[in-house]
């Protein structure tokens, strides 16, 4: 059950949007970096993704304003602790 949890919280790390200090504007844009797992808890690959997000703006669905985002990124392998 321990790998099927540490998955889980990897996903709900891994979609937790971090926002910057500040009043956003349309467009505006930041990085983050996170280091994750690539495949099981047990036989994974420890990588670097660099995330970008990029706030579009907002739209009212249900008589709530919904924030959009854009959401791009790439993973690369860690290089081999020693």
């Amino acid at each position: 059950m321990k790998p099927i949890s540490e998955q889980t919280l990897q996903a709900l790390e891994l979609v937790a949007v971090p926002l910057p200090q500040g009043v956003m504007h349309p467009l505006q844009s930041w990085k983050v970096q996170r280091t994750i797992l690539l495949g099981s808890t047990l036989l994974g690959v420890p990588a670097q993704a660099n995330i970008q997000y990029t706030y579009l703006g907002t739209r009212a669905l249900n008589k709530r304003d919904i924030a959009f985002l854009n959401i791009t990124g790439k993973c690369a392998a860690c290089a081999a602790r020693a």
